[in-house]
């Protein structure tokens, strides 16, 4: 049992080995070695591992029963040529030098190492020119190794036909464990490493290409003309082997029986030759007296009867009185009849043992004599007298084949060949003696049953045995099963091996040379119909193997062709028709750019595809209110630009409706999102301008910031937080932002096909590159400076494709041109201050000629704000306030506005007071702001460049 688990032990470790390389290969830095490094270094630890399992094997007839060659069949087949052969040259060499330090496994050594070298050999090729240098599959693997193993055993035969008989008895219990051993080890490891990399362990159907499916049928082929041949070869060496053992078996009794007949025939003719001289002599001799006499040498002739018979076939004078008269012509008995050819011109005749016309047993022998004939003859005591030794002499030198023996019996079946058993009962060899052997008739008929040999009592098996009946005596030839079958076994096992071979050499011939023809060619066919279908028409197929292929190819070329051109049609029709909807959507799209007034817009939109969903509209909503937005639909081409078209129409009218900016975004949103079984969303930024006071108000839905440049500084992003994107989500509601612009701002709308344009490199353009570069051209035109950034996003871009479309608004404010009178002052953030303000405010008013009313009415909002910057803005730090006074001559306008360093506070926020409870009831705070507001035509408050700005208008 310990022999069989290292045994077991050794085959496992291939797996385990095999696990173990391949996690090394795929999960390490192993991974990245060169390839040939690293077949070198699987292919030293695989032949380390045939080196184990060389020495771990299941002794037998002084060789080693192992899994030695599972090593190098594993390495060539997962792992790559180079490791196969490594792994067998190593493998085999250990083998081959176990001799030097075992002797007694020289008898299968050189079949041993060539086999696994071979094995490793064979494995790489196959991988190679087979597998297409790929892992092979679990059940391909197995029928190598089968393989591969079934001509191992065959070289033990062809190295050891000098000991044909033990390479047999060595091979016939070796080679279904090894074969079992190896395929299992081999299979199995094939097999997790197909659960490990989550491969399919068994293809069925349409998950099998046509090589698999190729080498299935042909292999259920070569299975079944093997099965056949086998079938057939065992049936004739059956019948071969059954034909001569018959041989056998009719030589061997033809031999014996001939010559215990030759024996006793010349035994009795002798004894018979000196009566008849004897006679010859003395006529009147008494022939009860020459019964008893004696020969030459002293022995007595051992007779029971003589008999004178005279010409008339009577006979005239017989040992056995009641015998004369008896004649020989009138007799129904052929045995007695026989010697009547002694009468004629035969000389001498010897009859077998058998009955006389009495019924006694005799062996009777006759001889011509002068006037008649004279008989003579035995009994059966005296026959087994005068032949018993020579029985024993003619069955101990006779063989049945090589180890089968002779046994000779008398009639009542006791053994009379063997002096070491004579007088036992045939059964006492296991012969149970039929009907007609006892009746001693006999039989044409091979018997089987156990034996014990009786030459050699230690030999008992299962035996053939045939026997006949001859002179009284009871033949038995038998020979041992074993040597029976041993010659049709040997056969047979060649004979498969070889079959085994052959079947398996054609297999590879035929899937090698379908390959070629059939197999590589239509993967080359559907490599190139992959290009095709991936949009590649240029591509042809040009395969001219033979006929069939060309012909395909032609066709495949034809068809190609004539899609085409229907493609080409079908894309100048198409083509046309998107000219004509990228018509209808600019011509949607506003062109006709204000410029002049008080304020300027231009914008451009650059689709990815011939139309696109980004979309810009601007609109005078009343004399002096202008809005205007920047909108990016998901998706691009035709939906796109329906959606973008049905966006565009709902919020413009909401906008002419008179709604706030974030009301028209949460109805647009509401709208947008009914029907909307596309999924489709908008991203937008809308901003509604009162003109003559620069208050800007806007909203964002799930936009890019916008850049917001003040006259006397640079572009900055005016980053707001975003509401969600409009048709994205029902009941979103948005919120409202608000700035003041001056006289020379600029605000720049933009989508982030912009921002996210991607070169070759995968690099964005990006928010720093677009605000760079527009603050590098702060000196040009709208007109200008738009189309120089596409340009310079293009440059960027490079030869890579636009993805998304490109679409940019810019938007300046200016006011009109007539007299504009601006003052400024800087004061220091105290009340102590509060009366210079005044001052200063007063004389501005009186300056350009306001009513007192009116004036009082600024001084008191003045008042309230500059007092709340005094006391709050800094804390317990010192700070300035800047107050600008602008005075529009022709609007009559005054522009008051107040700007600190402060603590960020918009105090447009506090709520408004209950101004109808009691001083005593009304909560602390908000009124001053409310008097402001209620004073002032129009108050706003933005946080720019770190400064609370509130800005407050009246007309006086």
């Amino acid at each position: 049992m310990g022999e069989y688990i290292k045994f077991i032990s050794a085959a496992l470790l291939n797996v385990v080995l095999v696990i173990g390389v391949y996690f090394l290969d795929k999960k390490t830095r192993f991974k990245n070695l060169r390839r040939i490094y690293k077949e070198l270094i699987i292919g030293v630890l695989f032949g380390c591992s045939a080196i184990y399992a060389s020495l771990f094997g299941v002794k037998i007839w002084g060789a080693t029963m192992n899994v030695r060659d599972a090593s190098p069949i594993s390495a060539g087949l997962i792992f790559g040529p180079i490791a196969g052969i490594v792994s067998g040259f190593i493998g085999g060499g250990f083998r081959a030098l176990t001799v030097l330090w075992n002797p007694d496994s020289a008898f299968t050594a050189v079949a041993c190492s060539l086999s696994t070298f071979l094995a490793g050999v064979i494995a790489a090729v196959l991988r190679k020119f087979m597998f297409d240098d790929k892992k092979a599959g679990w059940m391909p693997a197995i029928g190598i190794t089968l393989v591969l193993e079934v001509f191992h055993m065959l070289m033990i035969f062809i190295t050891n036909m000098d000991k044909a008989y033990d390479a047999f008895l060595f091979v016939k219990q070796c080679t279904i464990p090894m074969i079992i051993a190896n395929a299992i080890s081999v299979g199995l490891s094939l097999i997790i490493i197909a659960i490990i990399s989550k491969e399919k362990v068994f293809r069925i159907g349409r998950d099998r290409g046509i090589a698999q499916t190729f080498q299935r049928w042909l292999l259920l082929c070569i299975i079944l003309a093997y099965a056949v041949t086998s079938i057939f070869t065992y049936n004739l060496q059956t019948g071969i082997a059954e034909s001569q053992v018959e041989e056998t078996f009719t030589t061997t009794m033809t031999d014996v029986v001939t010559d215990v007949k030759l024996k006793s025939d010349l035994k009795i003719t002798k004894v018979a030759t000196k009566v008849k001289a004897t006679y010859e002599t003395n006529n009147n001799v008494d022939l009860n007296t020459l019964l008893h006499g004696e020969d030459e040498n002293g022995d007595k002739y051992e007779i029971c009867e003589i008999n004178i018979v005279g010409n008339d076939g009577i006979i005239k004078k017989s040992t056995d009185t009641t015998k004369e008269g008896f004649n020989f012509y009138e007799t129904d008995d052929e045995q007695p009849k026989q010697f009547l050819d002694l009468l004629g011109e035969k000389e001498e005749l010897v009859q077998d043992f058998s009955k006389n016309a009495v019924g006694e047993l005799r062996k009777y022998a006759g001889l011509k004599i002068e006037d008649g004939f004279i008989q003579v003859a035995y009994n059966q005591k005296q026959f087994r007298t005068t032949i018993d030794e020579f029985i024993i002499d003619v069955t101990k030198n006779r063989h049945v084949g090589a180890t089968g023996f002779i046994a000779v019996c008398d009639e009542n079946l006791k053994i009379v060949s063997e002096t070491g058993v004579n007088e036992h009962h045939i059964s006492m060899l296991g012969i149970i003696p039929s009907e007609n052997m006892e009746k001693g008739e006999p039989e044409e008929k091979i018997f089987e049953t156990e034996i014990i040999n009786p030459y050699n009592q230690k030999s008992q098996g299962k035996y053939i045995y045939v026997y006949t009946v001859k002179e009284g005596f009871c033949i038995i030839a038998a020979m041992p099963m074993e040597e029976v079958t041993i010659m049709r076994d040997v056969s047979i096992m060649l004979s498969s091996f070889m079959q085994v071979l052959i079947f398996a050499a054609l297999f590879l011939l035929l899937y090698l040379l379908i390959k070629k023809i059939i197999i590589n060619n239509l993967r080359v066919i559907n490599s190139k119909l992959a290009q095709i279908s991936g949009g590649n028409l240029d591509v042809k197929v040009d395969v001219r193997a033979n006929e069939e292929f060309a012909s395909l190819s032609d066709d495949i070329n034809s068809t190609v062709a004539t899609l085409k051109r229907y493609i080409a049609e079908a894309a100048a029709r198409i083509d046309k028709e998107l000219e004509y909807a990228k018509q209808i959507q600019l011509s949607a799209l506003p062109t006709n750019f204000p410029n002049g007034e008080d304020y300027n817009i231009f914008a451009q939109m650059i689709a990815a595809k011939e139309v696109g969903g980004d979309f810009y509209d601007f609109y005078k909503l009343n004399d002096n209110t202008v809005a205007f937005l920047v909108a990016d639909v998901s998706g691009k081409g035709i939906p796109a630009a329906m959606f973008m078209m049905t966006a565009k129409t709902i919020i413009k009218d909401l906008a002419e409706s008179g709604m706030s900016v974030n009301d028209i975004f949460t109805k647009a949103n509401q709208k947008l999102c009914e029907n909307n079984e596309s999924g489709m969303f908008v991203t937008a930024w809308m901003g509604i301008l009162d003109i003559p006071t620069g208050k800007l108000t806007f909203a964002n839905a799930g936009h890019n910031p916008p850049l917001l440049k003040r006259a006397d500084g640079s572009f900055e992003y005016l980053k707001t937080r975003a509401g969600f994107v409009l048709a994205g989500m029902e009941g979103v509601r948005y919120r409202v932002n608000e700035i003041t612009l001056n006289a020379g701002d600029r605000i720049f709308l933009y989508t982030d096909g912009v921002t996210e344009a991607t070169n070759e490199n995968n690099e964005l353009y990006g928010e720093d590159r677009l605000l760079s570069f527009i603050n590098k051209s702060l000196e040009l035109d709208q007109t200008k400076l738009l189309p120089k950034l596409k340009k310079d996003i293009d440059k960027f871009v490079g030869k890579a494709p636009q993805f998304d479309d490109i679409t940019m608004l810019m938007f300046d404010y200016k006011l009109k041109k007539g007299e504009t009178y601006v003052e400024s002052r800087t004061f220091p953030a105290k009340t102590e201050s509060l009366t210079d303000v005044l001052a200063f405010t007063e004389q501005i008013l009186e300056k350009y000629q306001c009513s007192m009313k009116i004036q009082t009415a600024i001084c008191v909002a003045i008042e309230e704000v500059f007092v709340n910057v005094a006391h709050y803005a800094y804390g317990e730090k010192d700070g300035d306030v800047k107050f600008d006074i602008t005075f529009d001559k022709d609007t009559r306008t005054a522009t008051f506005r107040m700007a600190d360093k402060g603590v960020p506070f918009d105090p447009l926020k506090k709520p408004e007071p209950d101004i109808t409870l009691s001083a005593e009831e009304r909560e602390i705070g908000g009124l001053g702001i409310f008097i402001t507001k209620k004073t002032m035509d129009l108050v706003t408050y933005a946080y720019e460049n770190g400064e609370n700005i509130l800005t407050m208008i009246k007309k006086i």
